[in-house]
């Protein structure tokens, strides 16, 4: 399987599953007016665990930052996962939502709920910060424009933007892809070249939209290029450039990083069988994506509040863990509680579906 083979992600892999579960995945349901709706399928492994991997890498970024004295090296490091989520936010609008649904008004719609779901999910824990502020407009300019302000859950906005956007562009996007790709590229020029300075929220947007161009392009791609040959000198180019810290300065590399990581990630999934505790605790996380980042960021917060000192790399080691195992503890209660108590499982889906 070629290291950049995302032709996969179109083909669940129900090699490993039961019959009746590869049934129901190909399985189609009647509509309420008689029409043929999509059954839902299985979930794919892989991309848990690819989440679950990041939600991972993110308790690592944050934990160091809080409380480890000498985290700057590690922040270098793990910097990726924020760019990395927001990237396949997009990527999963043209992966799942395009070739899922037919009907184009029905994925605008979508989009757009969840858009609002996660403006609201970053907006009302951040209500107190932002009345501390002297107007409105100071508000909406630094925070929800530049993104500059220091808040709480700050990836989510730029996610919510990237769902904004895509929610729209999912109507017109398949008819006119290559005018999509030329009005994607020309802002990502102006700014390597120093013509424009976008503020953090809108590189960050343009980054999940370029994830959701790439998910148009990857099955041509695939097929055109030497994809291994590229990989590979672009493995040489930013292994150097990330010696010399600067990809966090070049958006380009900061890009091709994201990228080559999550098609390392992805790939490493494809060759395990997820039988192992560890691997299912992964997955577990990956399942949970949205709720293990709010839920990791309360305990890590909490915690810096009663403790708010520095510690060496053990200590520090020991906190990741102890999050990570108070995380994949909840996580295995909200899964029990889901399947047992109808109004919890409910609730669940209409704040993170």
């Amino acid at each position: 399987m070629s290291i950049v083979d995302f032709e996969v992600l179109k083909h669940l892999n129900t090699h490993n599953l039961p019959k009746q579960a590869e049934n129901e995945s190909t399985r189609k349901l009647e509509g309420k007016n008689g029409e043929i709706a999509p059954a839902r399928s299985p979930r794919n492994v892989q991309i848990d665990f690819l989440k679950g991997l990041l939600v991972l890498t993110m308790i690592i970024y944050h934990v160091s930052y809080n409380f480890y004295q000498n985290h700057y090296s590690i922040i270098a490091i793990t910097q990726f996962a924020s760019g990395a989520f927001i990237y396949i936010t997009g990527f999963f609008v043209g992966y799942y939502y395009l070739n899922r649904y037919p009907n184009r008004l029905d994925i605008t719609k979508r989009l757009f709920i969840r858009f609002l779901k996660l403006f609201l999910i970053f907006s009302l824990p951040n209500i107190f910060l932002f009345l501390k502020s002297k107007s409105f407009i100071d508000v909406l300019y630094t925070y929800f424009i530049l993104g500059t302000g220091k808040t709480h859950f700050e990836i989510l906005l730029p996610i919510a933007y990237t769902l904004f956007f895509s929610s729209f562009l999912v109507l017109f996007v398949e008819k006119h892809e290559y005018c999509f790709h030329v009005l994607l590229i020309i802002p990502y020029l102006l700014v390597i070249f120093n013509i424009i300075h976008l503020p953090t929220n809108s590189l960050f947007c343009l980054i999940g939209l370029f994830g959701f161009a790439n998910s148009l392009l990857i099955s041509r791609l695939r097929n055109s290029l030497p994809l291994k040959a590229v990989c590979f000198i672009a493995a040489v180019v930013l292994g150097w450039s990330f010696l010399e810290f600067e990809i966090q300065k070049n958006s380009i590399l900061y890009l091709l990083y994201i990228i080559t990581v999550l098609v390392s990630l992805y790939n490493i999934g494809c060759f395990l069988s997820f039988k192992t505790k560890l691997e299912k605790w992964i997955v577990l996380i990956g399942r949970y994506t949205l709720f293990a980042y709010l839920y990791h960021l309360v305990i890590i917060v909490s915690a810096y509040s009663l403790f708010p000192i520095k510690v060496n790399a053990c200590l520090t080691f020991a906190i990741i863990v102890f999050v990570t195992f108070i995380l994949v503890v909840s996580l295995f209660l909200l899964e029990r509680l889901r399947r047992k108590v109808t109004i919890i499982n409910k609730s669940y889906g209409f704040i993170f579906s």
